[in-house]
Formats: structure tokens, sequence, C-alpha cells
């Protein structure tokens, strides 16, 4: 996303698929939350004198040690699709300002770099 809105600048023109890739992103923070959500607790195991929380998924069982790390993957996800959404707004609403021309699909022609001799 971050490469489709510099191409936008570059190229002086309103990008025709940035937004399906936001919902992209957005879709796909919204499963690892619920990915995250349906990890219930489930009875307390006290038939060898210690309490042990597990965790219940659709697919078994999961203890909270396995479960633990994805907690701040999650959040840095989080934090990076937001950051990323409010760079594409930026460039969308430059975009409007600077009056560019709707992308018209056309791929954008490879810049050769400049001789020096």
């Amino acid at each position: 996303m971050l490469k489709e809105s510099a191409n936008s600048l570059r190229r002086m023109k309103k990008s025709s698929t940035i937004e399906l890739m936001v919902a992209d992103m957005n879709d796909a923070v919204e499963e690892v939350h619920g990915a995250l959500r349906s990890l219930q607790p489930a009875a307390t195991d006290q038939s060898n004198g210690e309490e042990m929380k597990l965790f219940m998924s659709t697919t078994g069982t999961v203890h909270l040690l396995e479960v633990l790390p994805l907690i701040p993957v999650s959040s840095l996800l989080t934090d990076i699709s937001a950051r990323i959404e409010e760079i594409v707004d930026a460039v969308e609403d430059l975009a409007e300002l600077a009056g560019f021309a709707a992308d018209d699909g056309e791929k954008p022609k490879e810049m050769k770099p400049a001789n020096d001799s």
C-alpha cells in the first residue's frame, strides 16, 4: 500500500486500487482479532492439586504460554495498519487538493537511470 501511494504521488494520478488494499488490510486485522477472541478460558484443571488455566479454541486446547506471544504481534499489526491508513488518507487528500487525474489502469513506465558519462 505504501508503494502504491508512492507511485500515485510520483505519477500524479489517483490510485484506483488503494481503497481495495486498505479494505483487505482491515479485514486481515479483524481476522487476527477474531482468532484471538475465539480463545476462551476453559475450566481449570484441579485434578492434580495444581490450578492450570487452559484456553479453548475451535481446534482444541491451547496453553496460555503458546498464545502470549501473539498478543503484542496483534497490537503491533493494529498500530501499523492504523498508521498506514493515515498515510493513505493523507496521500488521497493531497491528490484531491493537487487535482491529480484518475488512474487509467495502465502500468507506469520504468524510470531508467541517467548515464553520468
